[in-house]
C-alpha cells in the first residue's frame, strides 16, 4: 500500500470516528432523557398499584430511583396479589430496564474516560472503562460500546414505557399483558482491559 493510500485510509477511519462520536453523544443525551421518563412511569405504576395519592407519593418517594422503585412495585404486586399476567409482565419489562440501567450508570460515572481508537480498531467501537478511577485493580471493568448500542437501549426504553402505561389503564384483560416484546439491546459482556491495551500497543 502506497503512502497516499495509507493516508486516505487513515483519513477515512478518522472521519468515521468523528461521525460515530457525534452519534454517540447525541444518543447518550437522548438516553438520559428517556431514562428519566422511564423512571417516572415506574413511579406512576407504584402509586397506582399501592393506591397512593400523588401528594403522599411525593412525601414518601421523592428522590427514589428506578431500582428501589421497581423493587417496591414488585413487593406491592405480590402482597396485593395482583393478576399473575401483570406480575409476569412487570418482571419481564423490569428485567430489561435493569440491564439498561447498569450500563447507564457505567456511562454516567465513567463516560468521561471512554475512548475511540480510530487508528487501530473499528471506529464504531468505544472503550468504556473504570480503569482510571477504580480503587482496586481487580475491580476493573471494561466494555466495548457504540452508538448502535445506545440506539438499541433507547428503542427498548420507549417500548418498555408503552407496556408500563398499560398497567395504569382500566378494563384491560390479562391478554393485554401476555405479549412479550423483542428487545433490541443485549447486555454487554465485560472485556479484559489489560489484554486489549496490550494488543493495541503491539
Amino acid at each position: 500500500m502506497t503512502e497516499k493510500n495509507q493516508d486516505e485510509k487513515r483519513f477515512a477511519l478518522h472521519r468515521l470516528g468523528f461521525e460515530e462520536s457525534e452519534k454517540f453523544q447525541r444518543s447518550l443525551g437522548e438516553l438520559f432523557l428517556t431514562w428519566a421518563d422511564t423512571e417516572m412511569w415506574i413511579y406512576r405504576i407504584l402509586l397506582h398499584y399501592a393506591g397512593i395519592s400523588e401528594a403522599v407519593g411525593r412525601a414518601l418517594f421523592s428522590g427514589t430511583r428506578a431500582k428501589p422503585l421497581m423493587d417496591m412495585v414488585r413487593n406491592v404486586a405480590i402482597n396485593t396479589n395482583i393478576d399473575k399476567s401483570r406480575r409476569d409482565n412487570l418482571d419481564f419489562v423490569f428485567s430489561q430496564i435493569a440491564g439498561i440501567g447498569t450500563m447507564r450508570d457505567m456511562l454516567a460515572h465513567y463516560g468521561s474516560t471512554s475512548y475511540t481508537w480510530a487508528d487501530t480498531f473499528t471506529p464504531q467501537e468505544r472503550w468504556l472503562t473504570n480503569a482510571f478511577r477504580v480503587n482496586k485493580y481487580e475491580k476493573t471493568k471494561m466494555y466495548i460500546i457504540g452508538s448502535a448500542h445506545l440506539v438499541a437501549m433507547l428503542g427498548d426504553l420507549r417500548k418498555a414505557m408503552v407496556y408500563l402505561e398499560r398497567h395504569t389503564k382500566k378494563g384491560l384483560t390479562s391478554a393485554a399483558f401476555d405479549e412479550r416484546p423483542t428487545w433490541l439491546y443485549k447486555s454487554l459482556q465485560p472485556e479484559d482491559f489489560v489484554a486489549r491495551m496490550s494488543r493495541r500497543d503491539q
